[in-house]
């Protein structure tokens, strides 16, 4: 498993100058989720991502943004940055701007 997250790291940084993560409570996550069993695996997989994110973006030039984890991310259009309530996990179209 160690091999797979230092080659998705690896893609991750080669292909992208500038690379936003959601700084997420894991742990608060983990445990909100029925995935208990594999708690202490998906901790410490997800913490290295991150880790190693840090440090190759370091290491190669790029940018590493954290975004808060109460942005609302899922409800601000990404081509005009308005926000809009969201009522459905369908697609969709943002008034503003389609």
């Amino acid at each position: 498993m160690l091999d797979t997250i230092y080659k998705a790291t690896k893609v991750i940084i080669t292909k992208y100058d500038t690379i936003y993560m959601e700084d997420l409570d894991v742990k608060d996550l983990l445990s909100k989720q029925k995935l208990k069993k594999h708690k202490k695996m998906l901790t410490s997989s997800l913490g290295k991502i991150r880790t190693l994110l840090e440090y190759k973006c370091e290491h190669y030039g790029k940018t590493l943004k954290k975004i808060n984890r109460y942005f609302a991310s899922s409800q601000t259009c990404s081509r005009c940055g308005k926000t809009y309530k969201v009522e459905s996990s369908e697609t969709y179209k943002c008034p503003h701007c389609c």
